[in-house]
């Protein structure tokens, strides 16, 4: 597939657009609801809640709730080492970037610039790019990358919003206390309780003989017939399924309304010219794609020279256009939820997303070039 190619499937992509045009307009909504004090005062944090709470764990679930392919299993757990890799080696690049900010303002500003809304922007561009061969190592490739992304969004990122600034704690037992008592508070946490079981059960699918449920056509059930593990509980309960795709969908449409919501509050001119956002906002759509990229052809070389694994071209487009979403909103609720630059986290989740016009469809056709190459399969 040539480069032009590539660039005319990336820009015809309704869902691309689709999902452009449904951010602006719910987030003007938010923005006009706002303006007009229609909605009661600090309303938004009523929505955060509802989204970090139900909806949220309900997405987590729902994506855990796919097949586990055993048969690749060493392609695919090196998509897990590059991810959590990825991650990492980010976070600590973006402690160097953004030094000079106070410690509050430097946390906000590098999980706003590091952490990606990877199911409305990335996957379905690599979707429309995949040929119909592809689809299936398509989704199992999402799944193993996209496990460092549930980490890092539902305990990393948690852990970052909730923590006060060690600095202003003289005593170490304080200190020590306040670890302790944060993690506490994370383990409760419907979100990591969420990441925790919806792992378990995808991964207890490597289980021998455990696909026992046979699902028909003429069932209770609205996922694809076929034979599943036990673990899968949209196949086992009925209404399982509906419930989690709906809940499931919350979070997003309302971090965008409290969005709005926080853009209204300050003058428009000033978001404009806040330095510290437009930093990480480039940071997102131009950094983290290509140290994603540098990872993946390091790893595609490595497995080439040891024949211990290889790393299928639909894997590294999906991913990278991934990591070259814009900030995902759940960043903007812990914002608001914990009182960490909340106005800042706004205006970075709205700049990225029309940011991803541009720089999306970039790296679609730069990744697709690189996947030519002998380096991936």
């Amino acid at each position: 597939m040539s480069s032009l190619e590539v660039l005319k499937i990336t820009l015809s992509n309704t869902k691309f657009w689709g999902t452009i045009i449904v951010a602006a307009l719910v987030i003007s909504l938010g923005y006009f609801l706002e303006k007009r004090h229609i909605m009661p005062d600090k309303w938004e944090k009523v929505i955060v809640k509802i989204t970090l709470f139900i909806g949220l764990p309900a997405m987590i679930l729902k994506n855990f709730m796919v097949d586990l392919d055993t048969q690749n299993f060493n392609n695919l757990l090196v998509l897990l080492i590059i991810g959590f890799l990825a991650y990492i080696l980010l976070t600590l690049l973006g402690r160097l970037v953004f030094i000079k900010y106070q410690a509050k303002a430097q946390d906000a500003l590098i999980m706003c610039a590091v952490c990606p809304s990877v199911l409305y922007f990335g996957f379905p561009m690599a979707e429309a790019l995949a040929n119909s061969n592809q689809q299936e190592v398509l989704k199992q490739a999402t799944n193993f990358f996209n496990i460092a992304f549930w980490f890092y969004l539902s305990w990393y990122s948690l852990y970052v919003y909730q923590r006060p600034h060690f600095a202003t704690i003289q005593s170490k037992q304080e200190r020590r206390q306040l670890s302790r008592k944060i993690a506490k508070s994370l383990l409760k946490n419907p979100i990591m309780i969420a990441l925790i079981g919806g792992l378990v059960l995808w991964l207890m699918q490597m289980i021998p003989g455990i696909k026992i449920i046979h699902v028909t056509d003429n069932g209770w059930n609205t996922i694809s017939p076929g034979n599943y593990s036990v673990t899968r509980l949209d196949a086992l309960i009925p209404g399982f399924n509906q419930a989690v795709t709906i809940l499931g969908a919350l979070p997003t449409p309302l971090a965008w309304l409290s969005i709005g919501i926080l853009i209204a509050r300050s003058p428009l001119l000033e978001a404009l010219k806040d330095k510290a956002a437009w930093l990480a906002s480039s940071f997102k759509m131009l950094i983290v794609p290509l140290v994603t990229v540098g990872l993946f052809v390091f790893f595609a070389w490595f497995g080439q020279i040891t024949n211990l694994y290889e790393i299928p071209k639909i894997a590294l487009i999906v991913s990278i256009l991934m990591m070259a979403s814009p900030t995902a909103t759940a960043m903007a609720s812990y914002a608001i939820l914990y009182q960490k630059e909340a106005q800042r986290s706004a205006k970075i989740c709205t700049q990225t997303t029309f940011l991803a016009l541009i720089t999306m469809p970039f790296w679609a056709v730069i990744t697709s070039l690189i996947g030519e190459t002998n380096l991936f399969q």
